[in-house]
């Protein structure tokens, strides 16, 4: 796979400035990318990675800090208010409720 440019990917992050395309974005990837995909790569054995890549753990603490406060941690207080989730959904929705008061009580992330 080819990997994209320091200035591609600058165009891009530039025209997705705006919350929600970045949240569209973000659905259409893991939308199509697949919950198995994903977890192969991010456990770095997925047909994405290289032998010496270690995915996530070489962000820059700011990226992991934008994504847990600005993403993961209000996307968990949305799951926890789904009044009647679907079978589906039953579990991710009990875990983001018993996840809140964490949340709530520490400043995430530990970085």
């Amino acid at each position: 796979m080819d990997r994209l440019t320091h200035k591609e990917l600058r165009d891009i992050s530039e025209r997705l400035y705006n919350p929600a395309d970045m949240l569209q974005v973000m659905q259409n990837f893991l939308n199509t990318g697949g919950d198995t995909r994903m977890r192969l790569y991010l456990s770095g054995r997925g047909d994405y990675v290289g032998p010496n890549e270690r995915p996530l753990y070489d962000w820059h603490p700011t990226l992991q800090q934008c994504l847990m406060r600005g993403f993961i941690v209000p996307a968990i207080k949305v799951l926890a208010d789904e009044p009647h989730p679907d079978e589906r959904n039953y579990g991710t929705v009990q875990m983001c409720k018993e996840i809140l008061p964490i949340t709530e009580k520490y400043s995430l992330p530990f970085v």
